[in-house]
């Protein structure tokens, strides 16, 4: 995907520390408890960027009133692929409208390595 192009060119050791807001943390980061790096931040874009298309948050916001993410970080824990937010998403008011190459930079930012 997108990120592993954008580690190439950075060459910038992960952080390991665990810090991030829920909803945009990368699988690796959710399900090790630390990391962050180039690709962490590409996974952030790719979350941002779906979110911007399709007006829905793709795993959700933590609960209030404690503002807890245990299950935003239980649903990015279980993500296995982008066609699993496709059938999530298809009900969301602008996600029709997303052009091809949209969908090619989502699926490229949102990709497991």
């Amino acid at each position: 995907g997108l990120a592993s192009a954008a580690e190439a060119e950075g060459g910038q050791p992960p952080l390991k520390e665990f810090l991030g807001t829920p909803p945009y943390m990368a699988p690796e980061t959710v399900r090790c408890g630390w990391g962050h790096s180039t690709k962490t931040d590409v996974w952030a874009a790719g979350v941002s960027a779906l979110e911007l298309l399709s007006g829905v948050g793709p795993f959700g916001k933590p609960t209030p009133p404690a503002n807890d993410p245990a299950r935003v970080f239980a649903q990015i824990r279980a993500y296995g692929a982008f066609g699993e937010l496709e059938e999530r998403l298809a009900a969301a008011p602008g996600w029709g409208d997303r052009s091809d190459e949209a969908m090619e930079f989502l699926a490229g930012a949102l990709a497991l390595e």
